[in-house]
């Protein structure tokens, strides 16, 4: 799963609902522009998980406030661990 803005708001509270997905197997993948923040949602996301067995399954991509975020070749990068 893909998840854009998950470091504030919304997309931090739609990041740690999809922890159910994370529990059934599914690796999240996190993207924001604020690196501390983001880092603060994936660390929110694994105290909830039981002894760290889904540690593994989050990744975090910060990305810029331009069009990176949207563009092919970031994403796809981002999502290579995601697929693998």
């Amino acid at each position: 799963m893909l998840i854009t803005g998950a470091s504030r708001g919304i997309g931090a509270e739609i990041a740690l609902a999809a922890l159910q997905y994370a529990r059934a197997g599914a690796k999240l993948t996190l993207m924001a522009r604020d690196q501390t923040a983001l880092d603060a949602s994936k660390d929110a996301i694994r105290m909830r998980m039981v002894g760290g067995m889904f540690s593994k399954s989050i990744f975090v991509v910060p990305t810029t406030s331009s069009s990176e975020a949207v563009s092919y070749t970031p994403c796809r990068t981002s999502l290579s661990p995601s697929i693998a």
